[in-house]
């Protein structure tokens, strides 16, 4: 073992080191310095915990420190260099986790006031209140198809069932697409209602009062935070897909919206009166040029890539009160 003197020390390969720097055996610094447990070397039993006995017990690596150095030698590179813990990396998560959720919530909280108006008719729906009983037109023509009153009454309770399970299981995304007046926004708001009653973070709004919600952002430079809100809120309910007033820039933000949500499959519900494949990307007179209906083709390639493929609810407008005649889809 090297020893030691006030002038210099033998090295390992048994050479004398220069320029009177004293060399300390490492054995020797390491119980000089008292350091905790390092990660090759962790105590063989934890520390007691304190408190109740439901106290969390102190780490047997950092024993609370939330930092250890590493027991090497001490021409390594890493020695003295603190490390840290997975205790501590852990909680420094959970904090920021709680911090941004906490954020979140209170931008929830003023979006949904924001969105008051634009969700009225979703707020007061709920399961119970959907008819499956209504009035029914002897047939329905919705995209060139042709429904019997027999086929829109099994659509309505096929549609009823699903948005039942989803607001009990709200996973993945949906996409309810049918006829005016068919239900679709109502089952939507149902979905909504029993969400909140379970206390779920859940923001429902038109896809158009989304939109006008970013924009009033400008004002105040909040649109970065509304945006992320919508990006990230556990549950969306985007009502009246399609019928939104589509400008470069509102697409620009639609597609931010749908691209983070679907990456991260953060559960998503949409309705709309037409199949995605009808309609375009834009309603405005601009340009579509290249970068929009690139844009627009990567949006509804991610909708239908979570949602698998769109649910239909053909059922005739229950605001018309009639219970014959014939309807056809808006633009066909």
């Amino acid at each position: 073992m090297p020893g030691l003197n006030g002038h210099g020390a033998s090295t390992d390969d048994g050479n004398e080191t220069s320029g009177g720097w004293q060399r300390l055996d490492s054995d020797l610094l390491w119980r000089s310095l008292k350091t905790p447990a390092a990660a090759s070397e962790p105590s063989e039993s934890p520390a007691p915990a304190t408190g109740s006995g439901d106290a969390p017990a102190i780490c047997p690596m950092c024993r609370g420190a939330g930092w250890y150095t590493l027991d090497v030698r001490v021409r390594d590179p890493r020695f003295g260099v603190l490390q840290m813990c997975d205790c501590l990396r852990q909680r420094t998560q959970q904090q920021a986790s709680a911090q941004r959720t906490d954020r979140q919530l209170a931008h929830l909280d003023t979006l949904q006031t924001t969105l008051r108006e634009e969700s009225s008719t979703m707020a007061m729906a709920t399961f119970d209140s959907f008819r499956l009983n209504r009035p029914l037109a002897v047939s329905v023509t919705w995209c060139g198809v042709a429904v019997s009153q027999a086929y829109q009454a099994n659509y309505l309770a096929t549609a009823l069932a699903a948005m039942q399970a989803y607001a009990a299981n709200p996973v993945g995304w949906r996409m309810l697409i049918g006829p005016t007046g068919s239900g679709k926004s109502h089952l939507a708001g149902a979905v909504w209602s029993a969400l909140r009653e379970r206390g779920v973070p859940v923001l429902a709004a038109t896809t158009e009062g989304l939109l006008r919600c970013l924009r009033q952002g400008i004002a105040d430079h909040t649109t970065d935070d509304r945006l992320d809100t919508m990006q990230h809120v556990d549950v969306l309910i985007l009502d009246d897909f399609g019928v939104e007033h589509r400008t470069p820039w509102a697409l620009e933000k639609l597609h931010a919206v749908i691209h983070a949500r679907a990456e991260a499959n953060r559960p998503t519900l949409l309705t709309g009166n037409m199949p995605l494949d009808r309609l375009q990307p834009l309603t405005s007179s601009d340009p579509i040029t290249d970068e929009v209906r690139m844009r627009w083709e990567r949006m509804s390639s991610r909708i239908l890539w979570r949602c698998g493929a769109e649910m239909l609810l053909i059922a005739s407008d229950i605001r018309r009160h009639h219970g014959s005649g014939q309807q056809a889809c808006p633009g066909v």
